[in-house]
């Protein structure tokens, strides 16, 4: 697997090492599993709902990650502080190798949205493919750099999963949800990555009393719906304004903006509970 951690130090299984040192990225073996956590002054945000999906993926997998939550959230704190970053995106890997298992934290480069984006909505763009199994949170670099190519040649933010059937899935990288007749849509559980701010949008419409409903968006019906955003670590949750060449006002749509305002008051309530 190529090196991909950034800053100064990275943490293998106990000890912190110089990223330099890339020979523990060459002993990763298939299937690797991993996490990616968005650090926020300091704060691993919703760290107990990201090593809940973590341990579930290795259960999937019939193995365990023999380290409990406190010791990684100490792991992370002692990462932040040597390189001295209180705010970006920090990476758990775990895997096998030949005579033991592997634990991996380290910070990776972070794609995060410009203002501009935030502002107008970002662009997205359809990719026909989907992962093998949506709810392994597993290595796929070969997937993630066609994606990527194809994103940077249209300078697109995001690449839409669209199945065999036409259906548009989830997000590369994110979840996707949709208006449609004054509903909030999202796709299936079993078809899309259950990831952790998507939880919390859908905890989000429950307090707020708003419907949703889980359907897949299907290509033909792309014309009628009326708004749509993606959720992910990196991204919170970011309107679309166009997928492909179909332009969308989600940023004026109130549904959308009552959720994208209360998931800001709870990331913003959680960091202030969990400073130390």
């Amino acid at each position: 697997m190529k090196a991909e951690a950034v800053f100064d130090f990275m943490i293998c299984n106990d000890g912190i090492c110089p990223v330099k040192e890339t020979s523990c990225f060459e002993k990763i073996t298939k299937p690797a599993i991993y996490e990616v956590i968005k650090l926020k002054n300091g704060v691993p945000l919703f760290f107990g709902d990201h090593m809940e999906r973590m341990r579930q993926s290795a259960d999937m997998l019939n193995t365990s990650i023999e380290k409990d939550n406190q010791e990684i959230k100490d792991k992370i704190a002692d990462l932040s502080e040597k390189n001295n970053c209180l705010d970006n995106n920090v990476k758990l890997l775990w895997s096998k190798t030949t005579d033991k298992t592997l634990f991996l934290i380290y910070f990776i480069p972070t794609e995060y949205p410009s203002d501009k984006e935030y502002l107008h909505g970002i662009h997205t763009i359809l990719f026909n493919g989907t992962r093998k199994n949506p709810h392994i949170k597993t290595q796929n670099t070969s997937f993630r750099e066609e994606i990527l190519k194809k994103r940077q040649k249209v300078n697109a933010y995001e690449a839409l999963l669209v199945d065999e059937n036409g259906y548009i899935t989830e997000g590369s990288r994110s979840n996707f949800f949709f208006m449609e007749k004054k509903m909030i849509c999202t796709p299936p559980s079993e078809a899309a990555l259950l990831g952790v701010t998507r939880k919390k949008i859908l905890e989000i419409c429950h307090m707020l009393k708003i419907d949703v409903i889980e359907k897949a968006l299907e290509l033909e019906r792309l014309n009628q719906i009326e708004g749509a955003f993606i959720t992910g670590t990196t991204v919170d949750v970011l309107a679309i304004g166009s997928i492909e060449d179909k332009k969308l006002d989600s940023l004026a749509n109130p549904v959308i903006k009552k959720i994208n305002d209360k998931y800001k008051r709870m990331a913003t309530d959680y960091i202030s509970t969990n400073m130390l």
